[in-house]
């Protein structure tokens, strides 16, 4: 696995969130089996909800940045990619400060999302 696959993972994320892609394309980043944990809802996603969720949450107009980025390599096919990100939610002017952890594999061939972790910064 490159040392900068989880990285680009994510900003492959970033970009499909901010433009409007559809879940279809989205899932495409996440492994089998991938679980997540989403900033504004309270209930954790499994890889059959997931396609519910990204169909709430990729609206058009939503838009994203990185604040800050992190990449621990955990073994040969495995990173932990961590940081700060913000979140154009429902108002043009209403921003969501978020932190973010991500677990990003190389399984069959490929890179993905095995686990994905977001939560609002406390102390926005």
């Amino acid at each position: 696995m490159e040392s900068d696959a989880g990285e680009i993972v994510m900003f492959e994320f970033m970009k499909m969130a901010s433009t409007g892609a559809s879940p279809e394309a989205v899932l495409t980043l996440f492994q089998p089996g991938a679980y997540v944990l989403p900033t504004l809802w309270t209930v954790c996603r499994t890889q059959k909800e997931l396609r519910d969720y990204f169909a709430y949450f990729l609206v058009p107009g939503r838009k994203g940045c990185f604040r800050s980025m992190n990449t621990v390599r955990l073994c040969p096919n495995a990173q932990l990619v961590t940081g700060l990100w913000d979140w154009w939610v429902d108002e043009p002017d209403q921003v969501t400060f978020a932190r973010y952890s991500a677990v990003v594999t190389f399984h069959e061939g490929r890179c993905g999302i095995k686990h994905l972790h977001s939560s609002v910064d406390p102390q926005s």
